[in-house]
């Protein structure tokens, strides 16, 4: 405050402790940051998990049913077999369910991903798809797409997949975009098609 003359004679003032706020603050950024780190840590627990199922029925359950076939063509082949219907049937569900796994081996985890990388899955994927459904596909994406983590690939390439599955189950889609784009800052993955939406 000042006299007439505007020489200072009293100040007032008031002051508010925001310690306990800034306290919280931080502890919610710290929280905020363990939980992504947490969030990544599943993700990849989750991938690593999807992976080995995958060889497991690739190697595994494919070998054995590959196995009893062999053993069913050869008592096909064999003279005086009792019942070649049944040995017959017998042969077409067990190359119904190699099949099965086979779909399940790479659902779960694409090799492709890992050997050849995203753009090559993503392909893979929006082809599969387009003839088990019988759409239209069409890719796009940058010609110099640039690499990046394992786990951002993978990332993209499950929202293109869940994309791709929930157009194949509910969509009647006759067209279907996948397009994968960069800019300096992010990655834009842009699923299009002419369904008949929610």
């Amino acid at each position: 405050m000042r006299d007439q003359l505007g020489v200072p004679y009293r100040m007032l003032g008031s002051h508010v402790d925001v310690t306990a706020r800034k306290l919280m603050e931080d502890e919610l950024r710290d929280s905020r940051r363990r939980l992504q780190d947490l969030s990544r840590q599943l993700i990849v627990t989750q991938e690593n998990e999807r992976r080995h199922l995958a060889r497991e029925l690739h190697d595994e359950i494919g070998q054995s049913l590959t196995g009893i076939r062999l053993n069913l063509k050869a008592m096909l082949l064999a003279t005086g077999s009792p019942n070649l219907s049944l040995v017959n049937e017998t042969m077409v569900i067990v190359d119904q369910t190699l099949e099965q796994v086979r779909r399940l081996a790479l659902d779960l985890r694409p090799s492709m991903l890992d050997d050849i990388g995203l753009i090559a899955a993503l392909r893979w994927c929006l082809d599969c798809q387009a003839k088990i459904v019988g759409f239209a596909a069409q890719f796009l994406t940058d010609e110099l797409f640039p690499g990046a983590s394992k786990d951002m690939e993978t990332a993209c390439f499950r929202v293109a997949q869940e994309s791709l599955t929930n157009i194949a189950r509910h969509a009647k889609a006759r067209h279907v975009r996948l397009e994968l784009r960069t800019s300096e800052s992010e990655w834009v993955l842009l699923v299009i098609d002419d369904g008949v939406g929610f």
